[in-house]
């Protein structure tokens, strides 16, 4: 299974724990609108500019554009794992954009911090290599 897979999975099954106790409203909202994750926000939600990537070790990353800084979120926006999945191999392609974050965890400089992604809004994907990706029509 590759990591891919895995970031799949993880997603999966946290989609599936908390599908159960979800109407409509919290779908649409994963952080805020999700008690389960609600309950465990530790600040403020906040906009970035951010690079959303597969990788070894932690699966989804997302580095702030204009930092050193790189969060773990805990979900993967669905049009975000869209493009994310158009990589062969899966590391190949990077999705630029702008991220609502609401932190799970406190900030400790050097740490990386868990992340809850609440929107991802003006994505571009492209390839390591700076080509184009584009979703299939």
């Amino acid at each position: 299974m590759g990591i891919k897979e895995i970031a799949q999975f993880i997603l999966a099954v946290s989609l599936v724990a908390t599908a159960g106790s979800a109407n409509a409203d919290e779908l649409a909202s994963p952080c805020k609108g999700n008690p389960e994750i609600a309950s465990k926000i530790v600040g403020k939600c906040f906009m970035v500019r951010g690079r959303a990537n597969y990788a070894n070790g932690i699966p989804f990353r997302l580095w702030i554009v204009g930092t050193h800084r790189i969060v773990a979120p805990t979900n993967i926006p669905p049009k975000v794992a869209d493009y994310l999945d158009l990589g062969v191999p899966a590391f190949d392609v990077v999705v630029f954009g702008d991220y609502e974050i609401c932190p799970i965890e406190k900030d400790i400089p050097g740490w990386m911090r868990s992340v809850c992604i609440e929107s991802a809004t003006h994505l571009k994907a492209t390839k390591w290599d700076g080509k184009p990706v584009r979703l299939p029509q």
